[in-house]
């Protein structure tokens, strides 16, 4: 009976998503919440048209909203954004950068990236850098919205490599 709340989950549940941007040390040290905010989904209208989707507020403003609510970071040190692959966005991006501060994405997409007089792809500059960690992970089963085994739980091995690059 609660008013307000979205559509969550597989579309069956009824809730409200919170986004919040932690501030922690390089130690692990947590500060406290730099800004937090609830956002309730609706369900793209039907026949919804490309350009009427973009214009339509959508899970990914949270990243930039939250840039925003923090703006200029005038607090001692640096402000490090850092993003899971969702953040992985041009409007995102250049919140942080038109605000003063830095990032660390996990990026999602194939960008193209310029390195020294040539153009090459990121996942090819991020292949060619040196491995500068690995962590062995559980990674559980996975199911679609049915509940179906659609692929059995696995052990996996994430390896981290950075590099700086242009973004075009």
């Amino acid at each position: 009976k609660t008013r307000g709340r979205g559509q969550i989950g597989d579309g069956r549940g009824l809730g409200l998503l919170q986004h919040s941007a932690l501030a922690v040390l390089p130690e692990g040290e947590v500060l406290g919440l730099l800004d937090v905010a609830w956002h309730a989904p609706e369900p793209a209208p039907e026949k919804e048209t490309l350009r009427q989707r973009q214009a339509r507020w959508n899970q990914s403003d949270v990243w930039a909203e939250a840039v925003e609510a923090i703006g200029r970071w005038e607090g001692p040190g640096m402000l490090v954004q850092v993003g899971d692959r969702h953040a992985d966005l041009f409007r995102h991006l250049g919140t942080i950068r038109r605000l003063g501060q830095e990032f660390v994405v996990r990026a999602m997409h194939d960008r193209y990236v310029d390195e020294s007089e040539q153009i090459t792809r990121l996942w090819a500059k991020l292949q060619s850098q040196p491995v500068l960690g690995q962590i062995r992970v559980q990674v559980g089963a996975q199911r679609d919205h049915r509940g179906r085994l659609t692929r059995q739980g696995r052990e996996a091995v994430l390896s981290v490599r950075t590099a700086p690059v242009v973004i075009h």
